[in-house]
This record gives structure tokens, C-alpha cells and sequence, in this order.
């Protein structure tokens, strides 16, 4: 069976973005330790992936009595560059 990377109802177009992309987006949100417990999503230009629409969320990875925070980006979304609003704050919470 041929193994596709389509859009998903899970992750949209996530396997299709590069990954240095999508570590970018720890350094255009606020540190996870300071930011609420909400989705967050940025838009930025991922090469030959278009426009897209990144969505993350702070995870946690523990071990032992340690714990470190994170940004997990579970969804990527194609968007229409006429749609982007390149004013918008990557900061902001959705919702």
C-alpha cells in the first residue's frame, strides 16, 4: 500500500511542511512556561509548502521530578495569501 501525505482531518498539511519551519514557531510565540493553556497559531511563508497557518499548543515532557514545557504544533493549515493578516500578533490566544 502507497503511503500519501494529503491533507488530514488530524494534522492538515503538517507532513508537508518543512521542519525548520515548524520549529520557528518557538521563537515567534512566548515562552511556554508563561503562556496560558490555549491553542496558539501563526501564519509564515514554509517554502515550497505556501502560506501556512501553524497551530500549537504547550505540552510537557517530564522525567523523574523534572519537568520541561514546550511547543507542540499539531495542525498546519494552507492558507490564501489574500487571507493572511500579516498584522496579526502570533501571540495572541485563539478564541
Amino acid at each position: 500500500m502507497k503511503k500519501t501525505t494529503s491533507i488530514s482531518e488530524d494534522n492538515g498539511i503538517l507532513a508537508k511542511v518543512p521542519g525548520h519551519y515548524v520549529a520557528m514557531i518557538s521563537e515567534m510565540l512566548q515562552p511556554p512556561a508563561t503562556a496560558e493553556d490555549r491553542d496558539y497559531d501563526v501564519v509564515l511563508e514554509a517554502g515550497h509548502a505556501g502560506t501556512v497557518r501553524l497551530f500549537a499548543r504547550k505540552d510537557r515532557y517530564s522525567h523523574g521530578k523534572s519537568f520541561y514545557r514546550f511547543w507542540r504544533v499539531f495542525r498546519a493549515e494552507p492558507v490564501d495569501k489574500r487571507q493572511a493578516n500579516p498584522g496579526e500578533d502570533a501571540r495572541e490566544p485563539l478564541g
